[in-house]
């Protein structure tokens, strides 16, 4: 449910939890995963700023192209000129790829070069360079900008690790793991229309390993392959294709060559020509050398060996290649593409298959295979007598086949009517078995199910297809009614059953890993359920293409995985570019845009925009009431988020009537037993303690957490965890801080039993809970407690996160409190001026800063700037919404300036207002 999911609880203190994606003063602007710099190639440099060489005049002024800054020379190929250049906005280092001839160029090359910047626009995928930037200068030189990648050749990476007279399986399992980054890159082109043609060695640059030179790696090596200027995109202008590709011509390099390109025929070329490049470069890591030795022969003799001599066995170099490594790597060397694997997609299966030591699909060449092979070597005497034997056997083959498939097809749709009449049957059986006069006169759906849940194993045990689809029946209905766990094992039963009747790859099949994905992130397992949402994705897209209703959901809800992981770029790309394509598909009013609009509303107030956030929601709304009226349940969710947004702006009596609105429908609709009904008390509270409403606020928290223990009648529930830590938060602006103490410390031992001892969770629960012993007095406790808020913000989130960066500051009025502040100045005006460039204009938090700079100057006895600092951070902390406890804190810092710096009636000014305050 979007109205509540921990850690991003509706009420979370913002200074503490500012991921928190229901919160207003989430930093919309911050880059918490910032890109990384690094180098095209691997080859020596110049020194720092030498002129890089082999720049024309009219290559830019000045080094200059395109607003590019030149810094280097550091490759070149058949159609450009590559530089290392710097790019200003965004400011980084790129790989800038200059048409060769300038602005002069032939029609002919202008287009090999566009083609290659399309083929890369079309793909996004991490062993793949990405490109940033294409286009034409005033003076017409044709470019492209692309990632920059630090690495070695593959082939100068494998010779630096040599295998030796007798390598070991290590050894070649690490190969291979190599070996399938890079089939996967390219069964990712493939599926996206771009077949590479000029596959080597060359063209696959491997990034070493992390902490190689210290001996222990925290990453293994990463492929990224370059060079898609070759690439033939399967879905372009066929005159393109023909143009660029001209019969006779042989482009690319010929030891990688597959026959076919090798004959310099474009119309035979197809993805199976990329499998057999794979196939020489998978031999030649295998074994040290290549499968045919190429380089001195004359070109025609090249290529008759590439067409006709079959390459010597693997385990011809060790005989630890033999048996299925020896098969897949001939298999994708076949000389007829009919014969070679189908896609990189089967070679990489069968690879994981050997890896997993399970059987391989392809299998050693059979008798007939052989007996094939010698007429192919004698074809003159062969061939009258098998024209003969062909005739008499095409007719009947072509029959059998054709009568043959509408059999199948017969058979699938009465396969199909009949599991669909089994199911009605089933569903129809479970509904009148159910007898109200053992169970009371009120049957709920709950115990319908349960009761047909007992009937799946005797009833359907040998029907599975069927068994399935009602698993996935009954976990839907547990799921929709809030019975997260219940639903857990006939959801994962459905998918176990159907991926081994329907396979790996089948749309089906992706639905149930939805419903997986959905289940995972329901239980707080949101590192799984990334996961599973990708694999859905991956499979949608190979069966649907790149636009289709059901990958616009998904990639919605793989953006809401990512916003809950704290991904919140990637988390907002994906979010625009499902509603795009749902908009685009489905048009604008459609019901199935709400979930979408629902979404990216909650993951914008996320961001610090409670104003675009409630534009989204009333969307979504509109849409809903155009097609269900104002009396549909589906109304409660959306409508309780939308009071959330509006207490964020502060409209607090329009936020308390939508709540109770949603409220009322809710119980209406849903009844108060749904697990979701106390997340709606929640958010209820934090609107009224908004209204500081503090006695009818206090009683509506300590609802939600009661109907947590009724509904799962044990404290250890992360459920009931999260109404602990909502009512601590409150308990503590109340001033209640040996019952927020105690909260706390309640949720604490259910989340470390949850999600161990480094999750944001605990986090964000012992920044809170450090407040509260920092109020009690409790010092030393505090201290610790936020320490390891810093420790853990700066594991999980990287030391320029928000949170990690607040946790700090609060760190650092400890020191100052114990004198020894002096070093912490220079940090805080880093901090106060970094809060202050990336929090929207109206936010407390910058504000905070320089009441903490402030007490710092003021301990140095500078006293002059501290008082400028207090009295412009005054104001704004005391109209925020912060805890009442953190408003006295700050105050109570001036009240200790003026002391010192004996100004005893400004002390007590300023002692009243924390005074007032507190009572």
């Amino acid at each position: 449910m979007p109205i509540e999911r921990p850690p991003q609880n509706p009420e979370d203190d913002p200074k503490i939890n500012p991921s928190n994606p229901e919160h207003p003063e989430r930093d919309p602007s911050l880059s918490e995963f910032p890109e990384s710099e690094s180098l095209f190639i691997g080859s020596a440099q110049p020194p720092s700023g030498s002129t890089p060489s082999g720049i024309s005049p009219s290559d830019g002024a000045n080094g200059v192209i395109a607003g590019y800054r030149i810094i280097r020379r550091i490759g070149a190929g058949g159609m450009g000129v590559v530089y290392e250049a710097e790019q200003q906005n965004p400011r980084r280092r790129v790989a800038l790829k200059v048409i060769r001839g300038g602005a002069v160029v032939d029609e002919h090359h202008v287009k090999l070069f566009q083609r290659e910047a399309q083929a890369l626009a079309l793909l996004k995928h991490p062993n793949i360079a990405a490109i940033h930037d294409a286009g034409q200068t005033e003076n017409g030189q044709h470019y492209f900008a692309m990632e920059l990648i630090t690495g070695v050749p593959l082939d100068a990476y494998l010779q630096s690790r040599p295998l030796g007279d007798s390598p070991t399986r290590h050894q070649i399992r690490e190969r291979l793991a190599l070996f399938l980054q890079i089939c996967r890159a390219i069964a990712y082109a493939h599926q996206r229309s771009v077949i590479h043609r000029d596959l080597k060695p060359s063209n696959i640059f491997v990034i070493p390993p992390d902490g190689e030179d210290a001996g222990a790696s925290r990453r293994d090596a990463q492929v990224k392959i370059l060079d898609f200027g070759l690439a033939r995109l399967t879905d372009a202008d066929v005159s393109l294709t023909t143009m660029v590709s001209e019969v006779g011509k042989i482009r690319g390099t010929l030891a990688y060559m597959s026959p076919e390109q090798a004959r310099g025929n474009p119309d035979a070329i197809d993805l199976r020509s990329d499998v057999y490049s794979l196939g020489v470069i998978l031999y030649e890591m295998l074994t040290g050398q290549r499968p045919y030795d190429v380089h001195k022969a004359m070109i025609h003799e090249a290529i008759r060996v590439i067409c006709e001599e079959d390459p010597a066995k693997p385990s011809g170099s060790f005989k630890l290649l033999r048996g299925d490594l020896e098969t897949i790597t001939l298999k994708a060397l076949e000389k007829n593409p009919a014969d070679r694997y189908q896609s990189v997609s089967a070679l990489v299966d069968d690879i994981e298959r050997h890896l997993a030591n399970q059987p391989i699909l392809a299998s050693p060449p059979s008798a007939v295979y052989q007996f094939r092979k010698l007429v192919s070597r004698h074809r003159g005497p062969f061939a009258f007598a098998a024209t003969l034997f062909i005739l008499s056997i095409v007719f009947g083959i072509t029959m059998s086949v054709l009568f043959g498939q509408q059999r199948v097809l017969r058979a699938r749709a009465e396969a199909e009517a009949q599991k669909a009449d089994q199911i009605n049957t089933f569903l129809r059986d479970m509904l009148g078995s159910v007898n109200p006069s053992g169970m009371g006169k009120d049957v709920t759906v709950r115990e319908v199910l349960d009761e047909a849940a007992k009937t799946i194993d005797e009833g359907l045990a040998d029907q599975p297809e069927v068994r399935a689809a009602v698993q996935s029946t009954i976990g839907d209905t547990y799921f929709a009614l809030g019975f997260i766990e219940e639903a857990a094992p006939h959801l994962e039963g459905a998918y176990a059953v159907q991926r081994e009747i329907l396979g790996e790859t089948h749309p089906d099949v992706a639905m149930s890993l939805f419903r997986l994905a959905r289940l995972r992130m329901a239980q707080s397992k949101e590192d799984s359920a990334e996961v599973l949402a990708r694999q859905v994705l991956e499979i949608e897209r190979a069966h649907y293409g790149e636009e289709h209703p059901t990958i616009a959901t998904h990639l919605c809800f793989l953006a809401s995985v990512l916003d809950g992981r704290g991904k919140y770029e990637e988390a907002e790309q994906l979010y625009l570019e499902a509603l795009a394509m749902q908009e685009k598909l489905l048009g604008k009013e459609h019901l199935d845009m709400v979930p979408l609009l629902e979404s990216y509303a909650i993951f914008l107030g996320g961001q610090g925009h409670p104003s675009q956030a409630e534009k989204r929601m009333r969307a979504a709304l509109e849409i809903q009431r155009k097609h269900h009226g104002d009396n549909h349940p589906s109304l409660a969710t959306n409508l309780i988020n939308l009071a959330y947004f509006l207490s964020s702006q502060e409209k607090y009596e329009e936020a308390e009537a939508t709540a109770r609105e949603a409220i009322d429908l809710w119980r209406e609709h849903m009844g108060e037993e749904h697990e979701s009904y106390p997340a709606l008390l929640n958010i209820l509270g934090s609107i009224l303690s908004g209204q500081n409403k503090r006695d009818e606020a206090e009683s509506v928290f300590r609802q939600a957490l009661d109907r947590r223990i009724q509904l799962y009648g044990e404290e250890g529930h992360v459920s009931i965890a999260a109404s602990l830590n909502n009512l601590a938060l409150f308990l503590f602006k109340a001033g209640k801080y040996q019952d927020s103490e105690d909260m706390y410390k309640r949720a604490e031992v259910i989340w470390r039993e949850h999600f161990g001892d480094e999750h944001l969770h605990i986090a964000s629960l012992m920044g809170n809970l450090s407040l509260v012993l920092k109020a009690e007095g409790k010092l030393q406790e505090g201290e610790a407690a936020l320490a390891e808020a810093v420790r853990l913000n700066e594991i999980l989130l990287g030391n320029d996160a928000i949170n990690t960066i607040f946790t700090r500051m609060e760190h650092a009025v400890y020191a100052i409190d114990r004198g020894e502040g002096d070093g912490c100045e220079s940090m805080l005006r880093d901090i106060a001026d970094s809060l202050r460039a990336k929090l929207p204009e109206k936010s407390w938090i910058p504000y905070l800063a320089d009441n903490i700079l402030a007490s710092c100057l003021a301990a140095q006895r500078r006293h002059e700037e501290a008082d400028s600092l207090f009295t412009r951070s005054r104001q704004p902390i005391l109209d925020s919404t912060i805890a009442a406890a953190r408003k006295a804190d700050a105050l109570d810092r001036m009240v200790r300036h003026y002391t010192a710096w004996e100004k005893p009636e400004e002390a007590a000014r300023y002692q009243a207002e924390i005074d007032s305050l507190m009572n």
